[in-house]
């Protein structure tokens, strides 16, 4: 009995030793931290971004809003969406063209003032 209770004792210091180890390493790389290292500038500036999106969105009309919404941001083919909404697959193309349009304008000048700095 005593040498099994020596043996788990050991068992358990060396991987606690292990243990050590691995997180020592972590600490050390933060790249091994499986992402929970977060740039502050990185995550801003893509709250940001998706604020802007959303904006832009909201100022789109609703049928252009639906359209990106099932086909940019669901992935459905053409189509489906148009089975979905009831229109002609061509009818989904023009609004497709022009709600990409609409949101191209409407986020082109924040890009062009990033491109000058």
């Amino acid at each position: 009995m005593t040498k099994w209770a020596f043996r788990v004792c050991r068992n358990v210091w060396i991987d606690e030793c292990r243990a050590r180890k691995v997180r020592r390493e972590a600490a050390e790389k933060p790249e091994l931290s499986d992402g929970q290292v977060i740039n502050g500038e990185h995550h801003t500036t893509q709250q940001i971004e998706w604020s802007r999106v959303d904006a832009a969105m909201a100022e789109l009309p609703q049928d252009q809003r639906q359209i990106i919404s099932l086909v940019a941001i669901q992935g459905l083919p053409y189509k489906v969406v148009a089975d979905i909404l009831e229109v002609p697959t061509g009818t989904v193309m023009s609004r497709l063209a022009r709600a990409r349009a609409a949101l191209s304008e409407a986020l082109a000048p924040a890009a062009g003032m990033r491109t000058e700095s």
